[in-house]
């Protein structure tokens, strides 16, 4: 796992996936036929599998609130893959404009921060190359970035794709936390951009041979827009027939951490700041100043009971940072909930995965928590499937080296399918 996790580009690896094969076969099974069908995952990190289904017919839309694992997403659309020899020769021009300016190299050292300045320079002027700017910025949900400007999508996705060559960071005990700072790889970021971009061709060109609707244009449709659930922003998404999603789980670390390279780079590109992301997320590990106690309120009794259990801990920390980051995730996982129920389309099917978690050995029933705000009478949905599977290994281990702790017991998944009913 540590080495898949570790992989220079995680866009091509299942362990930065979201779903896992058997959840896949679990996705195909409760869909049938996918030509034709239309689904919305609005937490879908980078759609490894679920883009994969717009190649066979289906009409995919996907969103989250980070916009380079969504950048990355939209590599895998159908017809970006159809028009991969136009943008290939567009970015080879751009790439070759960036490495005629002329770079002093700086003398090797160490960087505190996650990008060079070196690297910073060559970053801000490529974005400008490429057209992201005021009108195209990818931290905006209303930007033409997301909804016009296949070119400066495109060179920002591959940029993304060589982030690990281009940031400087280093792994901790946990594989999935990674931390700023280390020694410069590099001082330019055109040898990266050549062969990241080169990477996604040989990927395209193999995707694009193997599969005859994108070849035909019969495939469906890809939509990519920034979405944020706990902020009840679902772009311009329509009320669907079909939504697949697996929301974050409170001991998954910190998802911006996890794609720290990533998205620093578009950061850089963009002049962003990417904290705001980090506190906008379902299970934010920021607690202070975030006051949910009256929200608390309406929580599940056996929510409440945890939470109380946590609290009054006597392990340092537990009462002013375990407890308000346990409420925290319930009550924005809950509201999250809520809202795609109001989504789902009548008639239609929600499915959600997602996991329990513990705090010392007290168990958190995150998917028990879904289950009753989607079957509750505010949402109206009636569960038709609820599996429970036992994950013996996750990305929470430390390394085999470390003298002591392990993050990684095993945890407790719930696959869930809803239906909404019709109003009688």
């Amino acid at each position: 796992m540590a080495n898949a996790l570790t992989t220079q580009y995680p866009f091509y690896s299942r362990a930065y996936g979201g779903y896992t094969n058997s959840q896949e076969d679990f996705i195909r099974e409760m869909l049938g036929q996918v030509s034709g069908k239309s689904i919305l995952d609005p937490m879908a990190g980078q759609g490894y599998a679920l883009s994969q289904l717009s190649w066979e017919g289906a009409n995919v839309t996907l969103g989250d609130l980070n916009p380079a694992t969504l950048a990355m997403a939209s590599l895998r659309d159908p017809s970006v893959i159809r028009k991969r020899r136009t943008l290939t020769r567009w970015l080879q021009e751009v790439i070759a404009r960036l490495s005629s300016k002329r770079r002093r190299k700086p003398p090797s050292r160490i960087v505190e921060g996650w990008i060079d300045p070196s690297i910073a320079t060559d970053l801000h002027d490529y974005a400008s190359m490429i057209g992201i700017g005021l009108f195209s910025n990818p931290f905006d949900s209303n930007s033409t970035f997301w909804s016009d400007d296949l070119n400066a999508r495109f060179g920002a996705a591959i940029a993304i794709l060589a982030a690990r060559d281009i940031a400087c960071f280093r792994t901790s005990d946990n594989v999935t936390w990674l931390k700023p700072g280390g020694v410069a790889r590099s001082y330019r970021i055109v040898k990266p951009l050549e062969k990241s971009l080169a990477k996604w061709n040989e990927y395209a060109e193999q995707t694009a041979e193997g599969n005859e609707r994108i070849r035909n244009s019969t495939s469906g449709s890809l939509n990519i827009e920034l979405m944020n659930v706990a902020q009840g922003n679902l772009g311009r998404s329509r009320k669907s027939p079909w939504i697949i999603t697996s929301p974050p789980y409170a001991n998954r670390l910190d998802y911006t951490r996890m794609w720290a390279p990533e998205i620093q780079v578009l950061a850089t590109m963009s002049g962003a700041n990417p904290d705001e992301m980090r506190l906008s997320q379902i299970g934010t590990t920021v607690v202070e100043g975030i006051d949910f106690s009256e929200e608390e309120k309406l929580l599940p009794a056996y929510v409440r009971s945890s939470l109380s259990e946590i609290r009054d801990d006597p392990t340092k920390y537990s009462d002013i940072y375990y407890y308000p980051f346990f409420r925290n995730y319930a009550v924005t996982l809950a509201a999250g909930m809520r809202i795609l129920a109001r989504k789902l389309r009548v008639g239609g099917t929600m499915l959600v995965f997602i996991r329990d978690t513990t705090r010392k050995d007290v168990l958190f029933q995150a998917g028990r928590l879904v289950s009753s705000v989607l079957t509750s009478a505010d949402s109206g949905l009636t569960e038709t499937v609820c599996e429970r599977k036992v994950i013996r290994q996750h990305i929470g281990y430390v390394r085999k080296s470390s003298s002591k702790g392990l993050y990684g017991l095993a945890q407790q998944e719930w696959w869930l399918a809803f239906k909404k009913p019709s109003k009688s």
